[in-house]
């Protein structure tokens, strides 16, 4: 495989209008970042890194065979939910609200991966039960998404 047809492999699956509406985004962020942080340049730089390192966790999840995502999404949201119900034990109070929980080398805030398990959760439900929809799966997706709504909902600031 040549560098050309590398390259071709590796933007093949890049939308040019979204990421250049994302680059934006992040240039006006990062310059907004300069301007409140009192023209402090290495704050710019760290946030400009943790960019990066952000798109490429994106282009790697979104170049995954949609099988793999479907496959990942129980493990995601019952991992999410087992978090949850943790903040709502053993959770960290900041600024009034339960919202993360300290796992000794990090503390994380289980309600943005539920950002990410839901949605996907969603997706494998109705994908493994597409062919025979009844209000009965309707009633069993709801329940999906209450779950994760109702241990958010009951942290003081839905800041989420």
């Amino acid at each position: 495989m040549t560098r050309r047809q590398l390259w071709l492999r590796i933007i093949a699956h890049i939308d040019p209008p979204l990421l250049l509406g994302m680059g934006l985004l992040m240039g006006i962020s990062l310059l907004t970042l300069y301007s409140a942080s009192g023209q402090n340049f290495e704050r710019v730089l760290a946030q400009g890194s943790n960019i990066l390192i952000a798109l490429f966790c994106m282009w790697i999840v979104a170049n995954l065979p949609l099988h793999i995502l479907l496959r990942m999404a129980v493990p995601i949201y019952v991992l999410g939910l087992l978090l949850l119900v943790g903040v709502a034990l053993f959770g960290e109070i900041s600024h009034g609200a339960r919202r993360w929980l300290n796992l000794g080398v990090t503390t994380i805030q289980p309600s943005e991966l539920m950002k990410i398990g839901v949605p996907l959760m969603m997706a494998w439900y109705f994908e493994k039960y597409e062919a025979s929809l009844t209000l009965k799966n309707y009633i069993v997706a709801a329940l999906l998404l209450v779950l994760p709504v109702g241990l958010i909902a009951r942290q003081p600031d839905l800041g989420t």
